[in-house]
């Protein structure tokens, strides 16, 4: 018996795709697959070992994103074996699948939208945060990590870091309001500096994310019930900018794609 690790398996399937989709893949292979259980051998690989790498996983993602890690794994060993690669069987089918909750998540609507701007816009630095994350559906991490190197002013485009797929894609300064706050930051900052910044905070995740939840809460989460089942879908959180983007996105007839 030839010893013939997943990470083989996997190079033979990438080398042979080629589309944004699997493209995507591929960053998250990178991400999570290759270093976890890549260099095992795929005979050898079975429930138990598969269901110790979701349980290694699962602390930081959602369940449809686990899901996604095994429908990768099951794609590598279904290409092997449909090109007599690998004679075996695929293990994934042994393995049930997390319950997706696939309810709406809450979305701002366009008055709540106005609301929530008028709120902050005393706060240079909430205002473009937001501004940022209404308008490129940045994760958090993305929109904290936008430098000013990043920003293309003149053509409206700013690069952004997609943390969860180790890729970069482009945002757009979509109006006005977005490019005025931009280029009063960019005025007083150097090239490798990070946009979202406060003087004398140190960590500014942290004040984001506080300052942010005490807005949330006293425009829009003041009057749910914590006890109540539907409490999660209708708090507005951080990546609710996320979800209003593509929301309304998808409202004007845009693909989600």
């Amino acid at each position: 018996h030839i010893n013939v690790t997943l990470k083989y398996l996997a190079d033979y399937y990438f080398d042979s795709q080629n589309g944004k989709s699997t493209h995507k893949w591929l960053g998250k292979y990178n991400l999570r697959i290759r270093n976890s259980i890549g260099d095992n051998d795929v005979a050898l690989i079975d429930a138990k070992i598969l269901e110790s790498f979701r349980q290694s996983i699962k602390a930081n993602l959602a369940p449809s994103t686990i899901n996604c890690y095994f429908d990768i794994i099951s794609a590598i060993y279904n290409y092997a074996i449909q090109n007599e690669i690998f004679n075996g069987s695929n293990p994934t089918k042994r393995i049930k699948k997390l319950k997706v909750d696939n309810k709406r998540e809450r979305f701002l609507s366009k008055s709540e939208i106005i609301i929530l701007l008028e709120y902050i816009q005393h706060n240079p630095t909430l205002f473009l945060f937001t501004k940022l994350g209404l308008s490129t559906g940045g994760r958090f991490q993305t929109i904290l990590n936008i430098r000013k190197m990043d920003v293309d002013l003149e053509n409206r485009i700013i690069t952004l870091k997609d943390y969860k797929n180790e890729s970069t894609y482009n945002g757009f300064i979509s109006d006005d309001e977005l490019f005025e706050a931009l280029s009063n930051r960019m005025k007083n900052i150097g090239t490798n500096d990070y946009l979202i910044r406060e003087d004398g905070v140190k960590d500014i995740s942290k004040y984001i994310s506080r300052k942010m939840s005490a807005v949330f809460y006293d425009l829009f989460n003041h009057q749910l019930d914590p006890t109540d089942k539907s409490y999660r879908k209708r708090k507005v959180v951080i990546h609710s900018l996320r979800h209003t983007f593509a929301s309304h996105c998808a409202m004007k007839g845009m693909s989600v794609f």
